[in-house]
C-alpha cells in the first residue's frame, strides 16, 4: 500500500536536507542533551574550527530561517537562542541519507 504523500512536503523536505548547514544544524540538535543553544554554541558545533563568526552570520541569515519556516525550530533572534522542534519525517529521511552516504565525507560536514 503506498502512503498518500503530498510532493509540496516532499519537496520541500528534499529542499532543506540538500543544504548542508540545515543538514548539519539538525545532526547536531539530534545529537546534544539540549533542545535549545546559543546560536554561537551551534555555530561551533556545525562548523567546528576558525569560522565562527562566519557561520553565526550563515545560519542567522540563511540556515535559521529556512528551518524555521519549515516548523524545525524557533529562533529567538533577541536571545540569540534556537530552540529544537524536530519532526519525525525529516529526521527519519536525515538518517537514511546520512547511512546511504556514510562513506562520503562531505555528506555533513560543512567545507570551506
Amino acid at each position: 500500500m503506498h502512503h498518500l504523500i503530498h510532493h509540496e512536503t516532499v519537496d520541500k523536505a528534499l529542499e532543506i536536507l540538500a543544504d548542508q548547514y540545515c543538514r548539519s544544524t539538525l545532526l547536531c540538535f539530534q545529537e546534544a542533551t539540549e533542545d535549545a543553544l546559543p546560536i554561537r554554541d551551534l555555530a561551533t558545533r556545525v562548523v567546528p574550527g576558525e569560522r565562527k563568526n562566519e557561520t553565526v552570520v550563515r545560519l542567522h541569515h540563511s540556515t535559521l530561517p529556512r528551518l524555521a519556516d519549515a516548523g524545525l525550530i524557533e529562533y529567538d533572534s533577541r536571545s540569540s537562542t534556537v530552540r529544537y522542534h524536530g519532526d519525525q519525517d525529516i529526521e527519519e529521511l536525515l538518517a537514511t541519507l546520512t547511512d546511504c552516504f556514510a562513506g562520503e565525507e562531505q555528506f555533513c560536514e560543512v567545507g570551506p
